[in-house]
Parts: structure tokens; C-alpha cells; sequence
């Protein structure tokens, strides 16, 4: 039986995927210098300086005032809004426990994120499961990040059963405006629904309800050919098949 374009397409792009490997991962640049970090990002830069939220002890997850979710991994913890000034002399969310886990998430996709914060002890910051620096042991610092990638969460850890405590005021960030490619529907997802409009798109078939033409070029094209086709079908089932990251 002689099978149709649309399942010639499928065969070989199983065969082709099982053969073949790449991977790219999203990469990081860390800086100590609050006004070094803001250069190094584009787009307007958003502040939670937690001014607005209530004093005292506020069970996780806790939602700050500017919808950033904080909760902690392992179990339930206790936020604690100080007031006294240990960071900027502003308000600031403090957490303290044995071995504790907190992740930030943000109401949005990001590209770059920075805090200052009060560390006399031993912490680390993890996105997406990499741990990405050390905080250094001092009172008052600065950290921030900018990615490749757009991010959604970042968590800090303490690895210690001691009690460790820290303190973070002033959260930045910038939304994300990076092109994912093969993110072809535009939800900061790379994943099947991306490889069938592009299958759709070569089978001819009309594909206005799904996609903006006009950006298809930009989120789809992955050699830089100008063209859709087959090239970018796999790419994209080389992701969802995590063949690359």
C-alpha cells in the first residue's frame, strides 16, 4: 500500500530522530553589581520591594503583593516580612528552617532576575534544577542573572541542618521577549502542537487559527534558510523526545 506525504513524513522523521543527537542548553551570566546587571538587560525592569506587604508571619505558598509566589519545596514554611532594615532599610521577606528549599515564581516568563539580599550563612541559587552560583557569605549583597532561555522560577537552598536563615528585598526582573525556536504557537512551550502546524503548513493545509504568519519565519526558521520544512519538524521532535534540552 503506497502511504501518503503526511505519513512519509512521519516515517522518516522517526528514523531520522533515532539516529541523530544535539544538544543545546540555555546558559546563564551571573553579576554582583546591581547597575552592571541592568545593562546587560533589555526591555523595562520590574521591582518588588515588598513595601506593600504585611508585616509578620505569612504561611508559603505566599503571594507578594506583586504576584511573585513564594513557597517552599520540601514542606510548608513560614515567611516572615521584616521591617527593620536588615537589606535596604525596607521591607523584606525572611525565611529560616533545617535544610531549606524556597522557590521564587514569577507571574510571568522572564529573561533576566536579580534580588539583594542578607546571607551570613551558606546558600545556593538553582534554576531548573542546575545549581548556577554559591551566594557569597555576606550581609548585604547583590546577585543577578540573565538567560538565553526564559525562565519562570529560580529556588535557594541551604544544604545545612542547622538552622540557616536569609533575607532577599527588592526582586527585578524583565519579562521575556526571547524567541524560542520551534516555539511555533507562541506559549513558551516547544512541543507536538508546534510540530503539527508546521506538518499542516506543508501539507498545505490553512493554519491562520494557530499561528501569525507574519512571526512563523522568525520562531520556526532553524538553519536560517528562510524556509519552513522538514529541517524544523525535527528539531522540534528532537526536543519533545529530549534529544535536546
Amino acid at each position: 500500500m503506497k502511504l501518503s506525504k503526511e505519513r512519509r513524513v512521519y516515517f522518516y522523521l522517526i528514523i531520522f530522530i533515532f539516529f541523530s543527537h544535539n544538544e543545546v542548553k540555555a546558559s546563564f551570566s551571573i553579576f554582583s553589581n546591581r547597575l552592571e546587571w541592568e545593562s546587560n538587560t533589555s526591555g523595562q525592569i520590574f521591582k518588588e520591594d515588598f513595601e506593600s506587604d504585611t508585616i509578620g508571619d505569612h504561611k508559603t505558598p505566599y503571594i507578594t503583593s506583586g504576584n511573585i509566589m513564594i513557597d517552599g519545596i520540601n514542606s510548608q514554611r513560614t515567611i516572615q516580612i521584616f521591617s527593620d532594615g536588615l537589606v535596604n532599610g525596607s521591607q523584606a521577606p525572611h525565611f529560616r528552617d533545617f535544610g531549606a528549599m524556597i522557590s521564587f515564581t514569577f507571574p510571568d516568563k522572564v529573561s533576566a532576575f536579580g534580588f539583594d539580599f542578607y546571607c551570613p550563612e551558606e546558600w545556593y541559587l538553582y534554576i531548573n534544577d542546575l545549581l548556577v552560583t554559591k551566594l557569597p557569605d555576606q550581609y548585604k549583597e547583590f546577585i543577578g542573572i540573565t538567560s538565553t532561555e526564559p525562565l519562570s522560577s529560580f529556588v535557594l537552598t541551604n544544604p545545612s541542618y542547622a538552622q540557616r536563615g536569609m533575607s532577599i528585598d527588592t526582586i527585578s526582573y524583565t519579562f521575556s521577549k526571547l524567541v524560542i525556536k520551534g516555539d511555533i504557537n507562541n506559549d513558551y512551550n516547544v512541543n507536538l502542537s508546534d510540530a503539527l502546524i508546521i506538518l499542516k503548513l506543508i501539507s498545505g493545509s490553512d493554519i491562520s487559527n494557530f499561528i501569525d504568519k507574519n512571526n512563523l519565519i522568525l520562531n520556526s526558521d532553524i538553519n536560517g534558510d528562510s524556509k519552513i520544512g522538514i529541517e524544523e519538524v525535527i528539531y522540534i521532535l528532537k526536543i519533545v523526545v529530549e534529544l535536546i534540552d
